[in-house]
C-alpha cells in the first residue's frame, strides 16, 4: 500500500467548504452541541497497482444524541465508513448507526447514551474511492446501494438481511435505527453477513442488527449494502476479499476492542462488526478504519454480560494482478 502525502488543490478545497458548512444544523441543543463538529482528512493510499486510489474523511461532534455526517472529496465515491464514541463512562453511550447516503458522497452516523445521561464524543469515517482514468460519474454507474427495512417489535431483537443484485461485489454497507418509542434502540451489528463452518463462509449479503435494552423500546432497522461490478472497462478487473475475525476476552464485562491489519497490496473499504452476549446484552461501541488497520468494540452497559467478545468483518479491493 502506498501513501501519498501530497493534497491536491480540490481537495483543499473540499476541506475549507467542509469547516464553513461544520455548523450541525436543525439539531436541539439536548442532541448535540451545534458548532463543536470537527473535520480531519487523512492521507490519499492506492493498491499495489497505483491505480487504486482511497481516501479516509473524519468528523467528529460531542453531544448526549449524536448525529454527523462526512463527506469525501467531488472526484471520490463512498464505498463505505465507520463510526466509533469516545469519551464515554461504562454505563454510556452506545451506536445506534453507521450507513451511506444513497448517492454515495458521505458517510453518516448517530449514537446515543441510554437511560444514564452521558456526554461524549461520536467520530464518523467515509471512505472514498477513486480509479485511474474514470471519472466519478463513470464509476457510480457501475456500482449500486441497496436497503431492506424491518419494522422492529418491543423486547424483541431485530434483524434485516440485505442481497446484494447479481453481478456485483459487496465493498461495504451499514445499518440504520429509526427510532419510534421508548428509552431507545441499539445497535448490535452490523456487516457483510456470514456463516460459520470451519471457518467464516461469506455471503453475498450485508446483516444488521438491534435489540432494546433493559426497558422496551420499538424502533425499524434499515440495513445497506454497497456494491461494485467486478469488470470496469477502459481501467480492469476489480478484486474485493472479505472475512470475519472472532476475538474474546475472560473479562466478565467492560468494553472489548479486537483489530487485523490490513495487507499492503490492498486498501479498505468498509468495516463492520457484531457483538456476543448472554444475558442482558452487548452493543455496538466502535468500528474503525485507517488505511492499514481495522477495529472493533463492543461493549455491556449498566448490567454486565459475558462473552466478552467480538465478531470483526472487514473488506478490501485491490486491481487484479
Amino acid at each position: 500500500m502506498k501513501k501519498w502525502t501530497f493534497l491536491f488543490p480540490s481537495l483543499f478545497l473540499f476541506l475549507a467548504f467542509q469547516f464553513s458548512c461544520s455548523k450541525d444544523d436543525g439539531l436541539a441543543s439536548d442532541l448535540n452541541t451545534p458548532d463543536n463538529s470537527s473535520l480531519r482528512t487523512m492521507a490519499i493510499y492506492t493498491d499495489w497497482s497505483g491505480d487504486i486510489e482511497v481516501i479516509i474523511t473524519s468528523k467528529a461532534i460531542t453531544g448526549y444524541h449524536n448525529s454527523v455526517s462526512v463527506e469525501v472529496p467531488s472526484d471520490y465515491v463512498v464505498v463505505g465508513g465507520g463510526a466509533s464514541i469516545s469519551n464515554s463512562a461504562k454505563a454510556g453511550a452506545l451506536l445506534t448507526g453507521s450507513f451511506p447516503d444513497m448517492s454515495l458522497t458521505k458517510w453518516n452516523a448517530t449514537s446515543k447514551d441510554h437511560l444514564e445521561k452521558q456526554l461524549h464524543t461520536l467520530t464518523v469515517y467515509a471512505i472514498g474511492i477513486k480509479l485511474k482514468g474514470i471519472t466519478k460519474n463513470t464509476l457510480k454507474s457501475y456500482m449500486t446501494v441497496q436497503t431492506a427495512t424491518t419494522i422492529g417489535v418491543a423486547g424483541k431483537i431485530t434483524n434485516t438481511n440485505v442481497n446484494m443484485l447479481p453481478g456485483y461485489m459487496i465493498v461495504g454497507g451499514g445499518a440504520e435505527i429509526i427510532q419510534k418509542s421508548g428509552p431507545g434502540v441499539l445497535l448490535t451489528k452490523s456487516s457483510q453477513d456470514y456463516y460459520v463452518v470451519s471457518g467464516a463462509v461469506m455471503l453475498n449479503s450485508w446483516r444488521a442488527q438491534a435489540k432494546d435494552h433493559i426497558e422496551q423500546s420499538t424502533a425499524d432497522l434499515k440495513a445497506y449494502v454497497i456494491g461494485i461490478k467486478k469488470d470496469i472497462p477502459g481501467f480492469g478487473e476489480l478484486e474485493t476479499f472479505s472475512t470475519r475475525k472472532f476475538a474474546w476476552s475472560t473479562a466478565s464485562s467492560g468494553a472489548f476492542t479486537t483489530t487485523v491489519d490490513i495487507e499492503a497490496e490492498w486498501v479498505p473499504t468498509c468495516v463492520g462488526a457484531g457483538a456476543n452476549w448472554n444475558g442482558y446484552g452487548r452493543m455496538l461501541y466502535s468500528m474503525k478504519p485507517s488505511y492499514n488497520q481495522f477495529s472493533g468494540t463492543t461493549t455491556d452497559h449498566s448490567k454486565a454480560d459475558t462473552p466478552v467478545a467480538i465478531d470483526l468483518v472487514y473488506n478490501v479491493i485491490r486491481k487484479k494482478k
